[in-house]
Formats: structure tokens, sequence, C-alpha cells
């Protein structure tokens, strides 16, 4: 008699760890997969159905076990249609969910038919499960599901992307019409439904995939119209006679441009927000390098409207803000410079107009000048103003790097010596910092041990010890002060060898070896390679610096009676074919460039996932196929031994 289960005893055990929640333990998926077939191996029953499926309709073994398996399920449920949903709910192993549905639609089961307690359709719990094999399964068949709403009116994509089901709600969006996923992101809020901002979802960052799928669908291709001629001249079979590629292609910045309830700049309820959605892609892009990332940023949509707003509006201002930092530098400079030359700085009776000049630095730059003016009130009767103003000079100055680095040219520069500065010298500075400690230590040590050394004035470390173009007497102080100034001229440490002995100058010379021809050299091959990669990534670094840019000038515009954003404005703009293909060709090309070799690990990786699946499955099949042989030669000797008695 076959031993009847429970569907609890079928049921894989939800994994507690967070990680295998979301499928991304294989290991834990599968050793779940092994111990369900493990309790199979128990029930001699099940194999022996498995054996007269595969008989009765000639159909391979993993079929048939799959067939033996739902039937069981369909037993334990009482219904085809509960069983369905239990699968749906319950079951966490996918790849056997999607069998068991397809298995299930062969058995005569309607999918539109099933409906949970809060009619959630099947794409509802998979959207909600991020089950994307049984997704496309659905959508395939049930084209109708990805708009049918549940008790709560919503979507299975609003329920993916409530749940960050990043690959699931890709998966949707790029089912949907175009003008569907407008509506969605439009702020349109219906009873008892939340808003689905895509502002929102940008400035989290934790569905990248989305975020891409929802700017593929912001391009929309566009066919010619015939012309309106009466019917009796123009047959109606001229739609025939249209291209087959589209001529132009229209694209779309209102998503974009929403703001957090969902509304666009058009709107009179619009509430210019903090940080746009620009302003998130350009920020989060900087901190998450990969590859998904920058397909963000290469964008043609992100491209089209970067360059738009770039030349309608942010170039200007930028350029206007840059002028005016430059000389806000060079008026202070220039002042500055103007009143060393005077007795009195701070008398302004003599010259009225350096005054008025004066005064219009001070209300031009208040922001920038305070803290100096505080510092020069302060000390009006001391000369440490002027270590103040040459403080204030030089950072102020080092600012201009900050507008200049958005220029498509001179900011690849800028950003070399950015990186130069916070990633090689550290390192450089680091390994130069121990040798010269090394160095000064032993070379004092040596001059100690040198019998012959004459003591000038009391003093061991002088002048005819070091580099004669050093004046000082502070010991051990003086030797590490020359090995800096030998790093940095590339010249020796001292000017002869005779005052030193022969150990000091073989310190000297191996202290020469390591600094001035290894470690120089290190450091130029070093500059060598941040450049290349400064190279590399100055694309896409200089669109996220104009798209930050951008996103500057539009948040100092948001008043009401000057605001950018609303007045340039726009729901989209038509683009000729050729130009969106050309820049959808350098995109590929700039992503096949780009691939890292973490990028053919990880493809490699998954090969031997996919490897070491099959062999699991091909193991388990040979398990089976023993068990058969070796019932079947059981049977066969206990009818033999039966005859012979």
């Amino acid at each position: 008699m076959e031993r009847r289960i429970s569907p609890d005893d079928l049921i894989l055990p939800r994994p507690t760890c967070e990680v295998a929640q979301k499928g991304i333990v294989n290991g834990l998926i599968f050793s779940q997969y092994r111990q369900a077939v493990a309790m199979e191996d128990l029930d001699e029953a099940f194999y022996e159905s498995v054996s007269q499926e595969m008989r009765e309709q000639g159909i391979e073994r993993s079929k048939a076990m799959d067939l033996v398996r739902i039937k069981r399920l369909i037993d334990a449920c009482d219904s085809k249609e509960d069983t369905a949903l239990y699968l749906l709910e319950e079951w966490n192993y996918e790849p056997q969910v999607s069998r068991f549905l397809r298995l299930l639609s062969d058995l005569g089961v309607d999918f539109e038919s099933v409906k949970d307690s809060l009619q959630n359709t099947p794409l509802h719990m998979a959207a909600k499960k991020n089950y994307t094999l049984v997704g496309d399964y659905l959508m395939d068949r049930f084209p109708s599901m990805l708009l049918t709403a549940n008790a709560q009116n919503e979507l299975p994509i609003e329920i993916a992307i409530r749940n960050y089901q990043d690959d699931m709600a890709a998966f949707l969006i790029r089912r949907m019409d175009h003008r569907r996923v407008k509506d969605l992101f439009s702020g349109i809020k219906q009873q008892g439904k939340d808003i689905v901002s895509f502002l929102k979802m940008t400035k989290e960052f934790k569905m990248q995939k989305t975020i891409v799928a929802v700017l593929d669908s912001l391009i929309s291709p566009r066919w010619p119209h015939p012309p309106s001629l009466p019917s009796d001249i123009l047959p109606c079979l001229s739609w025939e006679q249209l291209p087959e590629t589209p001529t132009h292609y229209y694209v779309a910045y209102d998503i974009l441009e929403s703001d957090e309830n969902g509304k666009f700049p058009d709107d009179p309820s619009y509430e210019h927000p903090h940080q746009s959605c620009l302003y998130n892609l350009a920020s989060h892009w900087h901190k998450n390098l990969d590859e998904i990332a920058e397909g963000i940023i290469n964008h043609v949509v992100i491209q089209l409207l970067t360059e738009r707003k770039w030349r309608k509006y942010a170039s200007f201002w930028c350029r206007v803000r840059s002028y005016h930092y430059m000389f806000f530098v060079c008026a202070l400079g220039a002042s500055l410079v103007y009143s060393v030359s005077l007795d009195e700085p701070l008398d302004y009776g003599s010259s009225s107009f350096r005054a008025v000049f004066d005064v219009l630095i001070l209300f031009t730059t208040f922001f920038f000048m305070l803290e100096e003016i505080i510092e020069l009130k302060r000390l009006q009767k001391r000369n440490y103003q002027w270590t103040f103003a040459c403080f204030a000079f030089s950072i102020n100055s080092l600012g201009i790097f900050k507008h200049t680095s958005r220029d498509r040219y001179i900011g690849e520069y800028v950003k070399c010596l950015y990186k130069v500065i916070y990633r090689d010298m550290p390192r450089f500075l680091y390994v130069f910092g121990i040798i010269l400690f090394t160095f000064t230590v032993s070379y004092y040590l040596a001059l100690q041990a040198h019998k012959d050394l004459t003591l000038l004035n009391g003093e061991l470390v002088n002048n005819r010890t070091i580099r004669g173009d050093i004046s000082c007497t502070g010991e051990i102080w003086c030797v590490m002060l020359a090995g800096l100034f030998a790093w940095l001229e590339g010249t020796f440490v001292v000017n002869t060898f005779e005052d030193v002995g022969v150990f000091g100058g073989f310190l000297i010379l191996a202290f020469m070896l390591s600094v001035t021809i290894i470690l120089l050299n290190i450091l130029i091959a070093q500059l060598s390679l941040t450049y290349e990669t400064v190279q590399e990534e100055s694309q896409h670094s200089f669109t996220a610096m104009r798209m930050q840019a951008v996103a500057i000038v539009e948040w100092g515009s948001r008043f009401r009676f000057w605001n950018v954003r609303k007045k340039y404005y726009v729901a989209g703009e038509i683009k000729p074919r050729e130009e969106i293909e050309a820049m959808l060709q350098k995109c590929r090309e700039r992503s096949e460039s780009n691939k890292s070799i973490t990028d053919h690990l990880k493809e490699i990786r998954e090969r031997f996932t996919a490897m070491e699946t099959n062999l699991q499955s091909l193991r388990c099949e040979l398990e089976s196929v023993i068990q058969e042989r070796q019932d079947e030669v059981n049977k066969q000797t206990t009818q033999g031994f039966d005859k012979a008695v």
C-alpha cells in the first residue's frame, strides 16, 4: 500500500539565513534538495510509481519523478488549484516550482482562476518571492496577469518593488508598455495604493536592475505616419509600406524629473526635491563601481538628459560660478599683495577706491572670508595677519580645482592629481618613511663606530658628514633632513665619503639605491598606471560630475521666481535613429572594454556551479537506476527461489 504523506513532509524547510532567503547561497539550496531526495529514497513505492510512469507514458526518468511528486502533492492538498497555491507560497526551490507548475498546467489547471484569499494571482506570489522562472512561464501563457490587481489594488510589479525583488521587478517592467511604466511612476494615487517613487528608488539604490529597466522603457520607437488622403485614393494596405525599422526614437525625461510624490515639474503641486534623480545616480556611482552602476551612468537617456540640461542652462551657470570664484581669488591676491607694500594696511583714509574694492570683495565672498576677517580684526597690530592671509589665499586658490574638474579636457588631469594624492602618495610615503627611519638610525650609529671621525665643535653630525648646503646642528635630525632632500632632489646625502667610513658609505649607497632608483621608478610606474585608469574612467566620471553640477544648479534655482527645472522642463524629445544607434554602439564598446578579470572569474564560478548541479542530478539518476536494477535482481532471485521450492 502506498504511504500517504502530508504537505509538510514534502516541503523544503525555509532557510533562516537572510542571504539564503535571497537565493545567493546555492549550496544550501542544493543540500535541501538532496534532503528531499534522501527522504524519497526510503520510500520504495515512490520508485515503483516512477517506473510505472516511465513504462506507461514513455517519458524520461526525471520527468517521471516530477510527475509522481506532483501527484503526491495533489493527493496531499486535495485539489490541483490548492497544490499550485501551496507551491507558490511554501515551496522554496524555484526550478522545481517552475517544473511542477508546468505539469499542473498539463493536467488542466487554469492559473488565471487560481487566487488566494487576498485575490493574489500566481504572478503576485512569484513577484513576492522573486521567482523569475515562474514569472517568465506565467507571462508567456497568461499575459493578462501583468495588469491584474489584487484585493489591495496592487499590481505584481508593485509587489516586487515593495519587497525589493530586483530581478523580478526588472523582468516585469521590461514586459510592460512604456506608457504603463510612466503611469506606474506618475504619482497618480488610487485608493488603497502607495505611490511608487522613482526618486526614492534612486536614493536607496537597492534595485539597480530595475533602474536600468525603467531607463530602457523611456525610449520608444517612432514610425512615420501615412499621408492623409481620401480612402478611395489611398488603399488601406498603405500601412504595409512603412519601413520595418523606426526612423526616430522618442526619449522621455519625465520620470527622471519626478519628485518624491511622482509629480512632474509642470504640475502645480510639484515639490522641488533636495536631491534629484540625476544627483542620486551620480552620487551612488562613486560608491558602487560595478558593471550595473556603469551601465546606468552610460545609459542613453542619462547621457541625453545630462547633455540637454548642460547645454540649456547648467553650462552657463557653472561658468558664472567659476568666473566668480576666480575673480574672488584674483581680487583677494591683488588686495593682499598691495596691502603688503603699505605701511599701515588697515588705514583706508588715503585711498577710497581701495576701500570700495575691499568692501566689494567682502560682500561677494563673505562666506569664504569670514574667518580670515575675524583673525585680521583680532590681530590687527601684529604681523600674524600675513600668516593667516597666506593660508586663506592658498586654500581658496586650490578651490579652483573644484570648478575645473567638470571640464572635459582639464577634469581628467585634476582627477588624476586627486587620485595620486590620496591613493599613490600615501603608500609611497609609508614605504619611504620606513626606509628613511632605518637609514637615519643606522647611519648615525655607523658614525659612532667610525674611529677615525674627528669631532668638530663637539658635534658628531655636521657639514662634513652630510651635505654642505644643510647647516644644522640637530644631530640625528640633520641626517633625516639630508635623506629627505636626497629623495626630493635626487642628490647624495654627503658631499664626500672621507669622513663617514666604509660602513657609512655602504649605508648611503644602499639608501640612494632604494630611494632614487627603486622607489622613484615604482612611483613613476604607479603614476602611469593611475593615469591610464583615470583615462578609462574619464567618460564615466565626466558624466557623473556633470550630473552633479546640473543638480547643484537646479537646487540653487529652486525658488518660485527662478526655477530652471520648471522653466526648461520637457516631457521628452524626438531623436533620429542614427544618433540613438551611435550612442548605443559606444555604450556597448565601452562595456566590453571595461570587462575586468573579476567578471571572467564570476563567469567561471557560475560555470562550475552549473557543472556541480549537473553532477548532482546525474548522481541522483544513477543512484535511482542502481536501486532499480538491484530491485529487479532481488525480484528475479526471489522468483527463482520460489520456483525451486
